[in-house]
């Protein structure tokens, strides 16, 4: 996962891409 300002954002993409 790459480092961004917002860690919920990067979160919440990675469990969109789950779903």
């Amino acid at each position: 996962l790459e480092k961004k300002p917002y860690l919920l954002i990067d979160f919440s993409e990675f469990l969109q891409i789950n779903v």
